[in-house]
Formats: C-alpha cells, sequence, structure tokens
C-alpha cells in the first residue's frame, strides 16, 4: 500500500474523515436547482454541481476546492469555499 493510502487510513482511523449517509435523491434534486440557478453564469460541470449539492445536503459550512468554477458555485450557494492551490 502506499504512503498516501497509509496515511489516508490512519487520519480515518484517528477521526480526522469519517463517512457521511447523504440522500441521493434530495441532493439531485439540489443538483438540479443549482445548475438551472449558476450553470449559465459560472460555467460549472455536473460533477462540480454535484460537489456543492452534495455538501450543501450535508450542511457543511467550508467547502475545500483546486477548483475556481467550484468555488464560485459554493459561494453562490452560501457554503464558504476555501480554494487550495495546486
Amino acid at each position: 500500500m502506499s504512503d498516501t493510502l497509509i496515511s489516508f487510513e490512519e487520519d480515518f482511523a484517528e477521526g480526522r474523515y469519517f463517512q457521511a449517509d447523504l440522500l441521493w435523491r434530495a441532493a439531485l434534486k439540489r443538483a438540479g436547482e443549482l445548475s438551472r440557478k449558476h450553470t449559465a453564469s459560472i460555467g460549472c460541470r455536473s460533477l462540480d454541481v454535484l460537489h456543492v449539492a452534495s455538501a450543501l445536503e450535508l450542511e457543511l459550512k467550508n467547502f475545500l476546492t483546486f477548483d475556481r468554477r467550484q468555488q464560485k458555485l459554493a459561494a453562490a450557494a452560501g457554503i464558504r469555499p476555501i480554494l487550495l492551490s495546486r
């Protein structure tokens, strides 16, 4: 196993990450709403919209991303975006 996967497993065991249950029907409905409202102006892709919709359904306060369009969509949806640079 790679060092990265070992580190991830350790983080999971220490409680830094957790599995969240997502109601997919609600997330997909939210994604449709976000897409209709923001896709034309922001130009976000379908998976970007689904990620932000999932974060909204999980009631997350922060949204980490490497993608500027995702950052804009998260901000427009009311989630605090944290843009990471590559």
